[in-house]
């Protein structure tokens, strides 16, 4: 689902499957993220990230399977992990041409605090 994720927001960092895998394990077996799976008739719909040791917690990943999108699953994951952990403020970062992400943040109510900028003299 990572893969799927990087996908959804074009990634402009490419990454091997083996250097997605060990960013993954590491972020599964270490004590700094939290792991939420949406799972409902045994069926994966998606999963959140959550770095837990950052005030305000931090959502590294929030991704619904491409099918499963414009059902509900990405509201209801996002709503049942804060409730779950308490959580009443949290940040993400979204990358400025991932449009429906946007929206989807700005739906659940998120506003923007900065902006991120990168100068690339190579291009």
């Amino acid at each position: 689902m990572y893969e799927g994720l990087r996908l959804a927001e074009q990634a402009d960092n490419e990454m091997t499957y083996v250097e997605i895998s060990n960013q993954m394990r590491g972020f599964l077996e270490g004590e700094t993220h939290k792991i939420y799976l949406i799972v409902e008739n045994d069926i994966i719909y998606g999963y959140g990230l959550l770095n837990i040791t950052r005030t305000p917690k931090y959502f590294r990943h929030l991704f619904i399977r491409k099918k499963y999108r414009k059902h509900g699953y990405g509201k209801k994951l996002f709503h049942l992990i804060l409730a779950h952990c308490g959580i009443s403020m949290v940040d993400i970062d979204v990358l400025a041409w991932n449009q429906n992400a946007i929206d989807f943040y700005n739906h659940l109510g998120f506003d923007v605090r900065m902006y991120g900028m990168r100068l690339n003299i190579t291009k």
